[in-house]
């Protein structure tokens, strides 16, 4: 029983660090994604707390501009997959590379 206990341990503890990473990178990806023009909305992303497993981890931007900047509506925003979309979409790639 003790050996089958150590290796869930290790498996939750992999997992784990699994998660924080995909969820931490998805954050950067999303972030370097954002149109900067004074830089605002790249430091407006704000992460709910540490990824944690089996919590749901977000991040927000609370500028009033930050939804026309993701689809697209602005001079500064031509990218019509938008910064959060795009990344989202890759979600399976990014933890697939942190495997």
């Amino acid at each position: 029983m003790a050996k089958l206990s150590t290796l869930i341990r290790g498996y939750k503890g992999d997992l784990g660090r699994i998660h924080s990473r995909s969820c931490l990178e998805l954050g950067v990806k999303v972030v370097d994604s954002t149109p900067r023009d004074s830089g605002e909305a790249r430091r407006r992303w704000t992460p709910n707390g540490p990824p944690t497993l089996g919590r749901i981890y977000s991040f927000t931007n609370n500028l009033p501009y930050i939804k026309r900047l993701e689809y697209g509506w602005s001079d500064q925003a031509r990218n019509p997959d938008g910064m959060v979309r795009k990344n989202v979409r890759n979600w399976q790639s990014i933890v697939r590379g942190n495997i």
